[in-house]
């Protein structure tokens, strides 16, 4: 169980960390980039 919660808290902090710091996205995911439609 600890193992999960640690993968959990482990992914959120990458992903506010990527979304903070503005990583790009990888070459090879470039094609299934999502762009909202309604963004300024």
């Amino acid at each position: 169980m600890l193992e999960v919660i640690g993968a959990a808290a482990f992914k959120l902090i990458s992903n506010y960390t990527n979304h903070i710091a503005d990583i790009p996205l990888d070459e090879a995911f470039q094609p299934f980039l999502w762009k909202d439609k309604d963004a300024a």
